[in-house]
């Protein structure tokens, strides 16, 4: 096992520099150990296993078992989000072209522990996909075929962002040059149009597409989805 992460209430439980840090060194690991493993755990699961265990060595009540299937679904939907979120880390650090966007192309901005942080809690947010009113919803479509898009969910203060380098993008060349997810402002590219990407990709490997399926599609070169700001 190279790493186990937590999670409390949704949240990583890594601070910045810690996150910096661990990730870099598990992308390491992985170049040195590719078949080694990591682990993802949320603290809600230990205390429902917990929950679980107290029905075992007695005789229960028809309440009892109801509960006991009740509690198991949903240790099931939460282990499988587990899984889901250990297989997005692993397409990120160790399969290319999505792993050499974020440990080289994109390294000097920074993006792999904000990509990383955004894609688990957005994993684990159970209100993702829920609209607010001030959210902006511009859809990215993959490299290869428009109809296969997904909707990334951008704070006002990110569209400014994009906005603001458009605008001087157009001043200095004349043209917006804010096409794809590589073209984005790091910081929105990171904690937005990022993970948004990968939750696409784990959503067609989900329909039983295979890599090698997706890498020919170019579905894997996640710096060149393009970006619809309207």
């Amino acid at each position: 096992m190279l790493a186990t992460w937590f999670s409390s209430n949704g949240k990583l439980e890594l601070n910045e520099r810690e996150l910096k840090i661990a990730v870099t060194e598990l992308a390491q690991d992985l170049q040195d150990w590719p078949t080694g493993h990591i682990a993802f755990r949320q603290r809600e699961t230990d205390a429902l296993l917990d929950q679980i265990h107290a029905f075992v060595g007695r005789d229960l009540t028809l309440d009892e078992r109801e509960e006991r299937i009740r509690l198991r679904k949903k240790l099931r939907r939460m282990t499988d989000r587990e899984a889901r979120i250990v297989k997005g880390l692993m397409l990120m650090l160790s399969e290319d072209p999505i792993s050499t966007y974020l440990l080289q192309v994109w390294e000097p901005d920074g993006d792999l522990p904000i990509v990383a942080r955004a894609f688990i809690e957005d994993e684990l947010d159970p209100n993702l996909g829920t609209i607010k009113q001030t959210d902006v919803q511009p859809p990215i479509t993959s490299p290869s075929n428009p109809e296969i898009w997904q909707t990334v969910y951008l704070l006002p203060a990110a569209y400014s962002e994009v906005w603001a380098l458009v605008q001087k993008r157009i001043a200095k060349y004349g043209q917006a040059l804010t096409h794809t997810v590589d073209e984005l402002p790091p910081s929105v590219r990171a904690a937005f149009a990022v993970p948004a990407v990968m939750r696409n990709i784990l959503s067609q490997l989900d329909e039983r597409k295979t890599l090698e399926v997706l890498r020919t599609g170019h579905f894997l070169n996640i710096g060149s989805w393009k970006v619809r700001m309207g």
